[in-house]
């Protein structure tokens, strides 16, 4: 994903080709990351004040809000510089796409 992103602001990559491929990726990171909450037990025996699940969840939305100002500086590169009149549309997706891991 950070790959990327740096080809994209460094214009070896397509704005308006790869913000999808972009979105797609970090869609399948948060799907990845939802599911360790399968993996990893909800107490440890030999780990005192950490709980697992409450330190995925923060990571999570750490990595959401991190990954939506990528994005964000992505789109603006593209109507700012390189005066793009059409940006794929990524806050819209139809109800299969998001395969309901957004809580």
């Amino acid at each position: 994903m950070n790959k990327i992103y740096i080809y994209i602001l460094s214009d070896r990559y397509d704005v308006v080709q790869y913000i999808p491929m972009f979105t797609d990726i970090k869609d399948n990171i948060v799907e990845l990351l939802y599911s360790l909450f399968m993996i990893v037990p909800n107490g440890m025996k030999h780990t005192y004040g950490l709980d697992p699940h409450k330190e995925i969840y923060r990571s999570i939305e750490d990595f959401i809000e991190y990954s939506d100002s990528m994005l964000n500086i992505i789109e603006k590169y593209a109507i700012i510089h390189k005066n793009e009149v059409y940006i794929p549309d990524n806050k819209y997706k139809p109800y299969n796409a998001i395969r309901s891991f957004y809580p």
